[in-house]
C-alpha cells in the first residue's frame, strides 16, 4: 500500500469517526426523547436558518419564531442543529483535504526512484499555469489547522453537554474555544492532536506563515529535475528549512533551503501521521463520550 492509499484510508477513517461523533452528540441531546419520530415535524427553519444557503429568514425572524416556539423539544433541536454543524463542518475539511491531496499529485510525484544527487540540472520554472499546485498545498495546511480548532469544539461540547439547560436556547459552550485555549486531561493526553507532538506544532507553524505571510516562500517556484543520460525529468518543490517545529530563520530571513526538502516527497508522511493522530483522538472521544441510548429508541 503507498503512502497516497494510506492516506485515503485514513481519512475515511475519520469521516466514520465523525458519523459517531454526531451520533452521540445527538444521542446526549436526545437522551430520554424519541427524536426520529419527531423529525418529519421539525420545520426547516430550526435545521436551516441561520446555518445555512438553504433558508433565506432573517435574523429578525429567527429571533421570533424562536420567541414563539419556547419549549424543550424545539430548543434541542435547535441545539442538535448546531452541533451537526460543527460535526459537518470538520467532515468538510477533511473531504476537501482528499480533493486537495488528490488534485496536488496529478502531475507532482510523491515518492522519487531517484536521490537528489542523482539530477545533473534544475530549471526554475515561474508560471501561472502552476499557481493551482500552490493552492492545493496551502489550502491543505490551512484546512488542517482548520479541523485543529473544530476538532476541540466537538470534544468541548461533548465533555459539557451534561450540563446544558434546554429551559431555553442554548449557547454553544464551545465558541471561543479554539485548539490551545483549552487543555484536556487523559486520556487526550497521548497520541491526540491535544497531546501536541511536533507534527501538530509543524502543521501549525506554516499554516501560520501561510496566514499571515501569504506563502512559505515568497515566489511560488516549481523546479524541473533532469537527468540528461536518462532523459528523465521530474518536477518538485523545495521546502524552506524548519528546525523541529519551527522555520529555521535569523532577522529578517526564515527561507534557507540547505536541506533541499522536496515537499511533494515528505507531504504524504507528515500526513499520514496528523491522520492517525485525528483519528485517535476522534476515537477517544467516542470511547469516553459514548451515546447515552434512550430506552424509548
Amino acid at each position: 500500500m503507498n503512502s497516497l492509499d494510506q492516506i485515503r484510508n485514513a481519512l475515511n477513517d475519520i469521516n466514520e469517526g465523525c458519523v459517531s461523533l454526531g451520533d452521540n452528540l445527538r444521542n446526549h441531546i436526545f437522551s430520554d426523547i424519541n427524536f426520529v419520530n419527531l423529525m418529519p415535524f421539525v420545520p426547516s427553519w430550526v435545521r436551516d436558518a441561520g446555518n445555512s444557503a438553504e433558508s433565506d429568514l432573517s435574523k429578525v425572524n429567527f429571533e421570533k419564531f424562536v420567541s414563539e416556539n419556547k419549549n424543550d423539544t424545539t430548543h434541542r433541536f435547535l441545539f442538535l442543529y448546531d452541533c451537526d454543524m460543527l460535526v459537518a463542518s470538520l467532515q468538510d475539511r477533511f473531504s476537501m483535504i482528499g480533493g486537495l491531496v488528490k488534485e496536488f499529485y496529478k502531475n507532482m510525484k510523491f515518492e522519487s526512484s531517484h536521490n537528489l544527487k542523482d539530477f545533473d540540472s534544475a530549471t526554475m520554472k515561474i508560471s501561472e499555469a502552476y499557481a493551482p499546485l500552490f493552492a492545493c498545498l496551502n489550502s491543505i495546511f490551512i484546512y488542517l489547522g482548520s479541523s485543529f480548532d473544530l476538532l476541540t469544539k466537538i470534544c468541548y461540547e461533548l465533555s459539557c453537554i451534561e450540563d446544558i439547560d434546554f429551559s431555553s436556547y442554548p449557547r454553544l459552550k464551545s465558541r471561543k474555544i479554539l485548539f490551545g485555549t483549552f487543555r484536556f486531561k487523559d486520556p487526550f493526553n497521548e497520541k491526540t492532536i491535544f497531546d501536541k507532538p511536533d507534527v501538530i506544532k509543524r502543521i501549525l507553524s506554516i499554516r501560520n506563515r501561510i496566514v499571515h505571510n501569504g506563502s512559505f516562500d515568497f515566489r511560488q517556484i516549481i523546479y524541473d529535475l533532469k537527468i540528461a543520460k536518462e532523459n528523465y525529468s521530474e518536477i518538485t518543490i523545495f521546502f524552506p528549512d524548519m528546525n523541529g517545529t519551527n522555520f529555521d530563520g535569523f532577522q529578517n530571513r526564515c527561507n534557507f533551503y540547505s536541506s533541499s526538502n522536496q515537499i511533494n516527497l515528505t507531504l504524504p508522511n507528515m500526513l499520514i501521521e496528523v491522520l492517525n493522530l485525528i483519528s485517535n483522538t476522534i476515537s477517544i472521544a467516542n470511547r469516553i463520550y459514548p451515546s447515552k441510548k434512550s430506552t424509548n429508541h
